[in-house]
């Protein structure tokens, strides 16, 4: 028995799939926004270099603010060391297989120190990517 249809079903171009695209390119571009603000909120002057290299941003990475005081900020929040510490413990433990990097912004008024142990925490929680941030003159 054979069966066959009477004309033939016209397929359109559906749009559900196009709306869900563009909404999703624009929540990453909001959040991205969002989180580049926040970085450029916190004032801490920069250290300037002769020669650098510019590196691809990752979403993953991790951002570390030393202001002249010396206080830790992360996202906007101030952070003992103790506690940087166990949040990025938490964070290399979620990254398994691949850690991501992180960005440390001092000022150019702080205390060495107070970036070696930033550096030494982040050692300990076993992220290895570390860079640092200057201004080019």
């Amino acid at each position: 028995m054979t069966f066959m249809r009477k004309g033939r079903e016209e397929v359109g171009f559906q749009m559900a799939p196009m709306i869900d695209i563009i909404f999703t390119l624009l929540l990453f571009y909001v959040v991205t926004t969002a989180l580049q603000e926040q970085e450029k909120s916190i004032t801490i002057d920069l250290p300037q270099t002769a020669e650098g290299s510019r590196d691809e941003r990752s979403m993953s990475e991790i951002v570390i603010n030393i202001t002249k005081d010396g206080d830790i900020l992360v996202y906007n929040e101030k952070h003992a060391i103790n506690v940087l510490a166990e949040k990025l413990r938490q964070l290399a433990n979620l990254y398994k297989g691949s850690v991501p990097a992180v960005i440390v912004r001092g000022d150019k008024q702080v205390n060495y120190g107070r970036v070696v142990e930033v550096l030494d925490v982040c050692a300990k929680a076993n992220m290895h990517n570390v860079s640092f941030v200057s201004i080019d003159r």
